[in-house]
């Protein structure tokens, strides 16, 4: 899960993630937008047995500047969000709105964390 380095920003960004999309939840749960174990994917998939020798979990992080308009346009991107929009009016305008409140001007820098999985085939 990404995070924005100016504490109130990241805190309701944090809300519209765990509880706008349900990103706590697990598919299937009343209020989980995803389709996918988000808490899973978060996690780097980390209960998941390999059937290979040795898997080495790599994180790395990629933090940049950001424009809102830009933060915006990435959250657009979520299937949950599509999935969300199917049934609910769109959250990301009233987001938008609140990060500019809470003075979201200019860039900002996000941190986007991926993970990678190394492993070699027996």
């Amino acid at each position: 899960m990404c995070t924005i380095d100016n504490p109130e920003l990241d805190a309701l960004f944090q809300r519209y993630y765990l509880d706008t999309l349900g990103s706590s939840k697990e598919p299937g749960e009343s209020g989980c937008y995803w389709d996918i174990s988000r808490p899973l994917v978060d996690s780097g998939l980390e209960g998941i047995k390999f059937p290979y020798g040795t898997v080495i979990r790599k994180w790395e992080t990629i933090t940049k500047p950001t424009t809102l308009p830009d933060f915006v346009g990435y959250l657009s991107s979520f299937s949950a969000y599509e999935k969300f929009l199917e049934s609910n009016k769109d959250p990301l305008p009233p987001l938008q709105k609140s990060l500019m409140d809470l003075g979201w001007n200019g860039e900002v820098n996000v941190s986007r964390p991926f993970f990678l999985l190394l492993s070699q085939k027996p």
